[in-house]
């Protein structure tokens, strides 16, 4: 039996969660593999992140926060063949002649790649620039509804009126 052909994807924002999904309905799983690499512990859906920055509404970071545990409609992160693995990447390694190679994890684990794609989309600052942890998330955004209250106003207002923040629930 021919060995799975290894499929890593890097970023696990909405780029990046698509391609992964997509890939593990699509390709064969005696076949394949895929592997998402993302360096947060939760999904951050951004367009709810801005209602969540702006509006007094309590609670609304579970719309906006969201678990990989069911990216793949598994329940626990993984899918048919695919799976989450949480952790930053320390760098990517390329075999000799460009046919694979490896990605370092922060945490020492390397994982072999045939296929890499690479979805790591930005790191905001400011408003967006949103911590690496779900655990770190209530103070961040109590800190974040205090300092950015003013500045919503004056220079994110367009996004309080212009309704550009709706709901999504």
């Amino acid at each position: 039996m021919a060995p799975k052909l290894s499929v890593v994807v890097i970023g696990g924002g909405g780029a990046g969660v698509t391609v992964a999904q997509t890939l593990d309905k699509k390709l064969n799983p005696a076949a394949h593999s895929v592997t998402l690499i993302t360096g947060r512990d939760y999904f951050l859906h951004l367009p709810a992140t801005l209602r969540m920055l702006v509006t007094p509404e309590p609670d609304l970071e579970h719309h906006a926060v969201l678990p990989y545990d069911n990216v793949f409609g598994t329940g626990n992160g993984v899918g048919r063949l695919s799976r989450v693995v949480h952790d930053k990447v320390d760098h990517v390694d390329e075999k000799s002649g460009g046919e694979g190679g490896t990605v370092h994890l922060s945490n020492g684990e390397r994982i072999d790649w045939d296929v890499l794609i690479i979805a790591t989309g930005s790191v905001w600052k400011g408003p967006l620039n949103f911590p690496s942890t779900k655990k770190d998330l209530p103070l961040w955004t109590k800190a974040r509804e205090v300092q950015q209250g003013e500045e919503c106003c004056t220079r994110w207002g367009w996004c309080c009126w212009s309704g550009y923040a709706p709901p999504i629930f």
